[in-house]
């Protein structure tokens, strides 16, 4: 996507943007302009670059993150981190904690140098994408704090995967030690949520909310579009007004901002 011209919704000012697959923004002239994206993010700030890339509707990847972070780069760190996730943009959101689904390619699970380098050999494409899906549900039950705690996590998830193969096989002697040996570092890690859950075989709303969103994102139908009104809401109340300000809007968005007021 080339850089646009617009108006930026930090400084206000007219400028050339930077990327942005917001299209609400986008559609209606603005979006964020590189001086303010770069200070508007704090280099070990992870939520600040969590809000950025809600903004811009781009993924978030915490290897890249944290790739950012060892870069040290505080004055250009949005831009670090924006490149950084250049290569994969093209496999969308398959890395990110939330999986984007392209609803025109309908590719399927794609494979990452990420993944490859996070999980090693040994496992077919059916079992990555359980071990990256698991790996997801760990992260939205308890978000890691250090690097160290990630390789912990990886290696949770390895167990499980372990101890499901053994009940397919029916290795009866295999099961009681594996069984134990990922209770016990669930425990460890803090995470008794999740035999909780398996022991009970119930989830609750926001485990289920989370599941499906990390696997089968909303379908593009006309009844899905805006349910609650908040895109109406936002357009007439917040983008329409910012364009009459700078004297982008038209006349008939002006009208309609009162429309039903006779």
């Amino acid at each position: 996507m080339a850089n646009r011209e617009g108006i930026c919704v930090f400084c206000h000012n007219k400028k050339s943007l930077i990327d942005s697959n917001n299209t609400l923004l986008s559609e209606n002239g603005f979006g964020v302009c590189r001086s303010c994206s770069n200070r508007n993010v704090e280099l070990e700030n992870k939520q600040s670059f969590i809000d950025m890339c809600l903004l811009l509707n781009m993924p978030f990847l915490i290897d890249k993150y944290e790739n950012t972070v060892e870069s040290g780069k505080k004055n250009v760190a949005w831009s670090t981190y924006k490149s950084r996730i250049s290569k994969v943009w093209t496999d969308g959101f398959a890395s990110s904690i939330f999986e984007y689904e392209d609803q025109d390619k309908q590719e399927g699970f794609v494979i990452t140098d990420e993944m490859k380098a996070r999980w090693g050999t040994g496992y077919e494409t059916s079992e990555i994408e359980v071990l990256e899906l698991s790996l997801r549900n760990l992260y939205a039950i308890k978000e890691p704090a250090t690097k160290f705690e990630v390789e912990k996590y990886i290696s949770n998830v390895k167990l499980k995967i372990a101890l499901d193969r053994a009940f397919e096989e029916n290795d009866v002697k295999a099961i009681p030690a594996l069984r134990k040996a990922y209770e016990d570092d669930c425990k460890t890690l803090g995470l008794e949520a999740v035999l909780n859950t398996k022991e009970d075989k119930i989830e609750s709303v926001g485990e289920s909310i989370r599941h499906w969103e990390a696997t089968k994102p909303v379908p593009t139908r006309k009844e899905y579009e805006d349910v609650d009104g908040y895109a109406e809401y936002l357009t007439k109340w917040y983008i329409t007004p910012l364009k009459r300000n700078f004297g982008m809007a038209s006349e008939e968005e002006v009208n309609e901002l009162y429309a039903g007021t006779e």
